[in-house]
This record gives C-alpha cells, structure tokens and sequence, in this order.
C-alpha cells in the first residue's frame, strides 16, 4: 500500500496509527527484506493492533528515537558535530589521490553517531579504531 495524499499519510501515521502495523515477514518477502537490511528495530517492529506485546517494544524505541531526534538536536548540536566531521574529513582527502570514499562516509557516519548518541568523541575517519565501528561493519 502506497500512500500519497496528505489526509492519508496524517491518517495512518498519526490519527489511526494503532490500527495499523507492519505485515509478519514470514508472509510478506519486502517487510522480510527490510528486517534482514536493517535488522530488528524501530522501522521493522510490529506495533499497534498486530503486535504480540501490544506494541510496548515499538513505543520504546520511539521513545529512545524522540530523544535523540528532537528539533532542538537537530537545530543545535547535530549541525555542529556533522560540521566537524565534515571539515575533519575534507582535510584528510588529497586533492588528485584515489580514495576509498565508502570507507570514508562509514567513518564519518560512525564518528557523528558516537558524538551525537553517546557523547563519545571518535576519529575513525582519521584511522583511529573504534570498537563500535568495528563491530557494526563485521
């Protein structure tokens, strides 16, 4: 089901949000795709009228998720720390010199979310090892 219309998205997303929830992944292959790429999670629980535990896992993570991604994050120290990242990594590139942008972008996603989520300053872009960087890419 694709939605487009505004008054459907404010319905299903908000107005009616509990009466509605991801399909099992045993019978629908996308949502059993979407669990394997990004795991078990807030975009991959089920919640409202379809959830085994009506729903308790889902509000956890969004709670956790609303924390995180409040405007005031956003507004503040999210564009500060993804700035300085960002300049940490310009200034590791050469200009002309092949480079590993993949391994860059990674470095740079892991850094930002070390500062922004845990408070933890990270320089693996810059080579510096970081056992939740490691852990994640294995």
């Amino acid at each position: 089901l694709i939605v487009k219309d505004p008054r459907g998205v404010k319905h299903f997303l908000k107005d009616a949000f509990d009466k509605y929830s991801k399909s099992d992944p045993k019978r629908d292959l996308p949502i059993y795709y979407l669990n394997e790429f990004l795991g078990s999670g807030i975009f991959t629980t089920i919640h409202g009228a379809g959830s085994a535990d009506g729903g308790k896992t889902w509000s956890a993570q969004r709670k956790t998720a609303a924390a995180i991604f409040s405007r005031a994050n956003f507004n503040s120290q999210m564009r500060e720390v993804f700035l300085a990242k960002a300049k940490r990594l310009c200034g590791l590139l050469s200009e002309g010199r092949a480079t590993d942008m993949q391994l860059h972008f990674f470095s740079f996603t892991m850094d930002s979310i070390m500062k922004i989520f845990f408070g933890k300053d990270s320089d693996q872009v810059g080579g510096e090892d970081n056992s939740y960087g490691t852990a994640f890419d294995n």
